[in-house]
């Protein structure tokens, strides 16, 4: 079999990680879809549900797989459902995966990941429609490293080993999978742009308004970005600078920041190294 190169392997990304508490309806997941099928004009070639080993093909489209997963779901347990445009020999340039529940004992999670083209106000547009259709919890939105899941479980290693390299990124496997069961309370670290529920945002609210950064009130809580308003744009400081950003909101947000678990692809001393990166 031919060996993959390392562009179809893993890959930097935008993306967003949604948590929210509602009792599941259908009907909204679906109109958050069609909002990301009209911000990225994807086309979704594979899917994987809870229980299925593999990715397989869409047929019919992503609406008649998404009823079909969904179909007899109480969500009273968890539901998953990922769509790609992904394949074998190809990186996904647009992936959603859902794990859907009713409020229980974690939040519900939506993680999006799209091209890194698409502009921070189309980003944050979305997530403020988002905010109108779901009770948001926590987003938080920046880069993402992602890996080709037709090549897992070395897709996900060689992307975690990518990932330390640039310490402005996030992943699945270090940062969202599992922030869904503490985000009610916590978060795992700072991004370029985040939304913070009314109870993140109190403890917070005084250390976050002396870094000077643009706090925006938004429903039930403040969204919160280190970008450079200017003219009625959103311009994304260099590489160093977006660093340093990152490093004094992770300071801000301290007393709300817990450690996570260590993801498997990675060495206790590689772990240690990557949550102390915003460290100064």
């Amino acid at each position: 079999m031919r060996q993959p190169d390392n562009t179809i392997l893993f890959g930097i990304r935008k993306g967003i990680a949604f948590y929210f508490n509602d009792v599941i309806e259908k009907e909204h997941i679906k109109e958050i879809i069609c909002m990301l099928v009209d911000l990225t004009s994807v086309t979704f070639t594979g899917k994987q549900a809870q229980g299925e080993p593999k990715i397989r093909l869409v047929r019919g489209g992503w609406e008649r797989v998404f009823d079909a997963t969904f179909r007899h779901s109480t969500f009273e347990s968890s539901n998953v459902l990922m769509l790609t445009d992904g394949t074998k020999d190809a990186l996904q340039t647009t992936q959603i995966y859902m794990n859907l529940w009713n409020p229980c004992r974690s939040a519900s999670c939506i993680l999006v990941n799209c091209m890194t083209d698409i502009s921070w106000e189309a980003i944050i547009a979305f997530i403020q429609a988002v905010s109108g259709i779901l009770h948001l919890q926590y987003v938080s939105a920046g880069y993402d490293v992602v890996n080709n899941d037709f090549w897992y479980p070395r897709s996900a290693a060689y992307g975690l080993k990518f990932l330390q390299t640039i310490k402005y990124a996030n992943s699945k496997w270090t940062e969202w999978f599992y922030l869904c069961y503490v985000v009610n309370k916590a978060i795992y670290g700072p991004n370029v742009v985040q939304f913070l529920s009314d109870n993140l945002w109190e403890p917070v609210e005084q250390t976050v308004h002396q870094c000077g950064f643009t706090c925006t009130p938004l429903n039930t809580g403040v969204m919160l970005d280190i970008l450079d308003h200017k003219d009625g744009k959103l311009l994304e400081p260099g590489k160093e600078e977006l660093l340093d950003r990152l490093s004094r909101l992770y300071q801000a947000l301290h007393p709300i920041i817990v450690p996570t678990a260590k993801p498997m692809f990675l060495k206790e001393n590689e772990w240690s190294l990557w949550q102390q990166r915003f460290a100064f």
